[in-house]
């Protein structure tokens, strides 16, 4: 019997690609990455973005170690590039698990690229001054290649 390769390896993948669904583009596999001051650090446990229905803002925490994280937060979310320090979005880089010590956005720029019901994704990138004592030198965080992709949770 002479059986074509083709028609075997056919029949093979066929199953597999009749079993995958439409909603699997929407799952999501959170992340939340960033470099700090030019280290990658990427968060170790899932992130979930909070949206408040009222008054219609949108917060994230992306906690990148246990004692630091980032955190962005706007009104009105929508898809676009958001210049940091506009007054339109707020970030900040924070340190130690009191939020000890505070570093806020100064200048960057956020870039959501999709929004919705259930899903945000992004970049991000910022330059941030430490906001704890404004009588010391000022100290600056630089986080660059900042991404995120994370389910949305409604409030």
């Amino acid at each position: 019997m002479n059986t074509n390769p083709v028609l075997v390896l056919a029949i093979c993948i066929l199953p597999t690609l009749a079993s995958c669904r439409k909603d699997d583009k929407d799952k999501v596999s959170p992340i939340f990455t960033a470099k700090i001051d030019g280290i990658l650090i990427t968060s170790p446990s899932p992130q979930v973005a909070s949206f408040y229905v009222s008054p219609n803002s949108l917060e994230v925490q992306g906690h990148l170690t246990p004692t630091t994280g980032i955190a962005i937060s706007m009104g009105n979310p929508r898809v676009g590039t958001f210049v940091v320090g506009s007054g339109e979005i707020y970030v900040s880089y924070w340190q130690i698990t009191n939020f000890d010590v505070i570093y806020l956005g100064k200048s960057g720029m956020i870039k959501i690229t999709e929004w919705s019901s259930k899903r945000l994704r992004g970049t991000f990138e910022f330059v941030a001054n430490r906001s704890e004592d404004w009588s010391a030198p000022v100290a600056t965080k630089v986080i660059s290649e900042g991404k995120f992709d994370m389910e949305v949770k409604k409030f």
